[in-house]
């Protein structure tokens, strides 16, 4: 099939759709972010609640307690983007290079919403949460023990590391090892864990720690100092621990680790209006006039903080 056959037929939509798809699942958003999609609204309003009751012991009139909630909102905001195509491009194509095309041209609705979620971690010490406080804060309190998701070596002893800037993968290791309890001593309202079943975690890091995160956490064994190895503490144990880069963070010696299989999740994707593709090829009227075709995207959508009880922001820093 020529490219000038493909662009008339609605194969174009599907491909899209099917990299957008593919490329969506083969990342962090996947498990760091939820997706609520139809939101038929200029704003989404999110009520975020307290946490179930526990189970007790019948004894006496039953009489369970209400929740009690904030409500976040997220606004949408309208976003677009386009391919134009020229008319001899198309018909000399020989090679099935539009069909690339369009899959790198999908990769754009997918690295928009790691861009839009990217900003908002950036900005995750300043911008406030449903709790009232800015996401990544010392001190949250929503109903339980105050916890904290913004640590440092004061917080955890192996944070500090003897560079910051270049920690081995045995530091590195070590820090990772000594985060993970943390989420499961964070309670709510009625002295529970709030992540007891916790066992799925994601180290995410950004492209200053990228080698150290990859020995960190795939390496059977870790050099230590002075000579020698030791096995990795990470492996081999009751939970999965995944790391991914983002190249978008504005770090240099921070990183988070975030809860991939709970129900709520840190982050929320929103949208209105899921991607619209139109497809002005061959057959349009637009291509008989400009001689090209044109692939229009937008769509209606926004994020926003979730829970912030499912991830910890670290930072490291040097041994004094």
């Amino acid at each position: 099939m020529s490219s000038t056959q493909l662009l008339s037929r609605p194969e174009i939509r599907a491909n899209y759709f099917e990299q957008l798809e593919i490329q969506t699942q083969a990342t962090w958003l996947d498990g760091m972010t939820e997706y609520q999609g139809g939101v038929n609204s200029a704003e989404g309003q999110y009520p975020m609640t307290s946490n179930v009751p526990k189970m007790e012991e019948a004894i006496g009139p039953f009489n369970p307690p209400a929740l009690t909630s904030n409500v976040m909102i997220i606004r949408n905001k309208v976003y677009r983007n386009g391919l134009r195509i020229p008319k001899w491009d198309l018909r000399r194509d020989r090679t099935g290079q539009l069909s690339k095309r369009t899959g790198e041209f999908s990769q754009t609705g997918l690295t928009h919403w790691m861009e839009l979620a990217s900003e908002l971690l950036n900005n995750g010490e300043a911008a406030i949460c449903s709790t009232g406080f800015p996401f990544f804060y010392e001190a949250h309190n929503d109903g339980g023990a105050d916890y904290s998701n913004l640590i440092d070596k004061d917080d955890v002893p192996e944070l500090a590391v003897v560079s910051a800037g270049a920690p081995t993968a045995y530091e590195f290791a070590m820090a990772i090892n000594a985060i993970i309890p943390l989420f499961f001593a964070f309670r709510d309202e009625q002295g529970r864990s709030r992540n007891r079943l916790a066992r799925k975690f994601l180290v995410m890091v950004p492209i200053s720690l990228m080698a150290v995160a990859s020995q960190a956490i795939t390496s059977p064994t870790l050099a230590v100092a002075g000579g020698g190895n030791i096995n990795n503490p990470l492996i081999n144990t009751m939970f999965s621990i995944e790391f991914d880069i983002n190249p978008d963070l504005d770090w240099e010696t921070d990183f988070t680790v975030s809860r991939m299989d709970g129900i709520q999740k840190p982050i929320i994707r929103q949208e209105e209006q899921e991607l619209s593709v139109e497809v002005f090829g061959p057959e349009s009227e637009y291509y008989r006039l400009n001689d090209e075709a044109l692939i229009k995207v937008d769509t209606s959508r926004n994020v926003g903080f979730g829970i912030p009880w499912q991830t910890i922001k670290a930072q490291l820093s040097n041994k004094p």
